[in-house]
C-alpha cells in the first residue's frame, strides 16, 4: 500500500518543475532533495502512519505474541490480556500522534 501511495504522489509532480530545475543547472540529486522530497511530504505522513499500524499488529511482534499467549493462560486470563492490549493501543496512539505531529511540522516547514 505504501509503495502505491508513493508512486501515485510522485506521478502527480509536474514535469515542468524538473525541466526548469535542469535548465537552472540542478543535478538529479538536487532535484530529488529540493523538488521530489518536499512534494512528497504530506504523503510521507500517511505512509509513516500506515507503516506503524502495519508493524504494530504483525504476527511476529513480541508484544502481540505475549498478549495472545496470556489470553488463555491460567494466571493472566482474558481480563489481563485485554488490559495489556488496551495499554498497547494507548502507547500506539501516542506514537502515532507524535510521528504525525513531527512529520506534519516538517512538511509545513518545507
Amino acid at each position: 500500500m505504501q509503495i502505491l501511495l508513493c508512486m501515485a504522489s510522485m506521478q502527480r509532480i509536474d514535469r515542468s518543475i524538473y525541466e526548469a530545475a535542469a535548465i537552472d543547472g540542478a543535478s538529479a540529486w538536487e532535484a530529488f532533495w529540493k523538488i521530489t522530497l518536499p512534494s512528497l511530504s504530506s504523503t510521507n505522513v500517511v505512509v509513516a502512519i500506515y507503516t506503524i499500524i502495519t508493524l504494530s499488529h504483525f504476527s511476529e511482534n513480541k508484544v502481540v505474541r505475549y498478549i495472545y499467549a496470556q489470553t488463555y493462560d491460567i494466571k493472566g486470563g482474558i481480563g489481563y490480556a485485554s488490559a495489556m492490549s488496551f495499554l498497547y493501543l494507548a502507547v500506539l496512539v501516542l506514537i502515532l500522534i507524535a510521528v504525525s505531529l513531527v512529520l506534519a511540522a516538517r512538511a509545513r516547514k518545507v
